[in-house]
C-alpha cells in the first residue's frame, strides 16, 4: 500500500514538471501561448497555457487574432474579338446614275457596307478598305469588289460583294394619233395648209423615253398615193414611223365645178367634131 502511494505521487509530479517545463516566458497574467511542439506538452497549437495556479487552464490567447479567410476572386482577361462586315452582298446601277467612276463612299452606300468593331470603337468610311479596281461606267457586267478591316489589335476581317452596272438601252420614240385605223377622210375645204394645222387635224403626238422633246417639222411628213408617213428619229439615231391612210372628200361645189368643167370638155369635143365632119 506504501508503494502504491509512492509510485501515485511520483507520477503526479513527473506529469506536473512535464508541463511546466515546456519553453516560452510567461506574461503579466502568468501564462502564455504555446506556438512549438505544443502536443509534447499536452497542449493544442496556440493555445494559452496559465501557469500562476498548480492546474492547467486552457484559454483564448488575449493578443491572438485567428486569420482572415479570404475568399478567392477570378480575374476575367479580356480577349480582343474579331470585327465582323455587313453587306448586301450584291446591287445593281444603270450607267446613267455614274458620273464617270464609283468613288468608295458611292460603293458603300450601294452595298450598306457597315463594320462592327466589337470593341466600341467608331468605325469612319475611310477605315474600311475598298478594292473596287477604278469601276467607271463602261464596267458592264458583273465586279467584283473586296471589302476589308484591320482592326486596333491587328485582327483582319475581308469579304467580297457584286456591283454589276447595266447598259442603257435606249428605246424608239413613239408616235401616237387620233386617227381611227390610221385612215382619215379630209374634205376640200379642211386640208390642211401647214405643218401645225396638219398636227393638229391628225392628232398626233410624239413621245420619247428618254424624256427629250421632239420637235415635229414638214421634213417629217412624206405624202405618196394617198399616203401619209411620219417619221421621227431622237438624238440617239433610234427611228420610228408612222402611216396614215387618206381620201380627199369633194364637196357639193366641188363636185359641180368638176361636173361644167367635164361637160364643157364634152361640148367642146362634139363642137370640134361636127366641124370636121362639115368640112369632110
Amino acid at each position: 500500500m506504501k508503494s502504491f502511494f509512492l509510485i501515485t505521487i511520483s507520477l503526479l509530479i513527473i506529469n506536473l514538471i512535464k508541463l511546466q517545463a515546456h519553453p516560452g516566458g510567461v506574461d503579466s497574467s502568468g501564462g502564455h501561448t504555446c506556438h512549438t511542439n505544443c502536443e509534447q506538452y499536452g497542449l493544442s497549437p496556440e493555445e494559452y497555457h496559465d501557469h500562476s495556479s498548480s492546474s492547467t487552464t486552457k484559454t483564448a490567447d488575449p493578443t491572438y487574432q485567428s486569420p482572415v479567410e479570404i475568399e478567392p476572386t477570378s480575374i476575367e482577361v479580356k480577349t480582343n474579338q474579331e470585327p465582323t462586315i455587313t453587306t448586301n452582298y450584291s446591287a445593281t446601277i444603270n450607267e446613267d446614275d455614274i458620273d464617270e467612276t464609283l468613288n468608295k463612299t458611292q460603293i458603300i452606300e450601294l452595298l450598306n457596307i457597315s463594320v462592327d468593331d466589337q470593341e466600341d470603337v467608331e468605325i469612319r468610311s475611310n477605315d474600311i478598305n475598298i478594292d473596287s479596281s477604278e469601276l467607271n461606267k463602261t464596267s458592264y457586267g458583273d465586279n467584283i469588289i473586296t471589302i476589308s478591316y484591320t482592326d486596333q489589335a491587328g485582327s483582319h476581317v475581308q469579304k467580297e460583294a457584286t456591283i454589276t452596272i447595266e447598259k442603257h438601252i435606249n428605246q424608239k420614240p413613239e408616235i401616237t394619233t387620233t386617227v381611227t385605223d390610221n385612215f382619215i377622210m379630209i374634205d376640200e375645204d379642211q386640208i390642211p395648209e401647214n405643218i401645225n394645222e396638219l398636227i393638229t387635224l391628225l392628232g398626233i403626238e410624239v413621245t420619247d423615253p428618254e424624256d427629250r422633246v421632239i420637235e415635229l417639222e414638214p421634213s417629217n411628213f412624206k405624202a405618196k398615193d394617198n399616203l401619209l408617213l411620219i417619221q421621227v428619229e431622237d438624238q440617239d439615231g433610234q427611228k420610228e414611223s408612222l402611216e396614215i391612210e387618206y381620201k380627199i372628200n369633194s364637196t357639193i361645189f366641188g363636185q359641180i365645178i368638176v361636173l361644167i368643167i367635164i361637160f364643157a370638155g364634152i361640148i367642146a369635143l362634139v363642137t370640134f367634131l361636127i366641124k370636121k365632119l362639115i368640112k369632110d
